[in-house]
């Protein structure tokens, strides 16, 4: 419901325990004043509900929550990441090509650590290095096969990053794009090596 009485009546029957900042204590506290619905806090005077709590403020907030009226911020994740990435600035800028390969390394295990959060599978590697006058390069390449561990990640950032002659470096970074949910780069094939 969008409007204020249908969302008052569609709240009612609904238990206190769905309310945000109503947790089991709260619940019991409410519980011996016949408090369990949506409804019994839409009943209850706001002064009474103070007193029950201890706090104004918590009391105005619970009735208005049990109204549905709320002037808090509604934040969300999207559904699935387009790519899953890592940097590091150093704090001075870094000559030395082994600590920076070591260092890029981190970061592909890192990925590598996030990445296998739920089944998916990377079809393109990306690094990016930034230099001292923060001159950004990126490069990307395509893996083999639809990737998910770490030996393939390794081998493509470094394939990357072996490429590239560079001086100092302030940022570098790893990530994987082109995800998809099946190991197959056009879905499941009936005949796998």
């Amino acid at each position: 419901p969008f409007e204020p009485t249908a969302i008052a009546a569609f709240l009612k029957p609904k238990p206190i325990g769905i309310l945000w900042g109503i947790g089991k204590k709260t619940e019991e506290v409410l519980r011996p004043y016949g408090i369990t619905t949506c409804g019994d806090l839409q009943t209850l005077p706001t002064a009474q509900l103070a007193t029950i709590l201890g706090s104004a403020d918590a009391a105005k907030s619970l009735h208005a929550y049990a109204f549905g009226i709320s002037d808090d911020q509604v934040y969300w994740e999207p559904e699935e990441e387009k790519s899953v990435s890592r940097e590091h600035t150093f704090d001075e800028d870094e000559r030395d090509r082994t600590k920076i390969r070591a260092k890029l390394l981190e970061l592909v295990a890192d990925v590598g650590r996030r990445f296998r959060t739920s089944e998916r599978w990377a079809r393109t590697a990306r690094i990016k290095i930034r230099d001292f006058a923060f001159n950004t390069i990126t490069r990307q390449i395509a893996f083999d096969a639809p990737a998910r561990d770490d030996i393939s990640f390794r081998t493509k950032a470094l394939e990357l990053f072996d490429k590239e002659t560079i001086g100092s470096v302030r940022l570098i970074g790893f990530g994987v794009t082109n995800i998809q949910n099946t190991p197959h780069a056009d879905g499941p094939s009936l005949f796998t090596d």
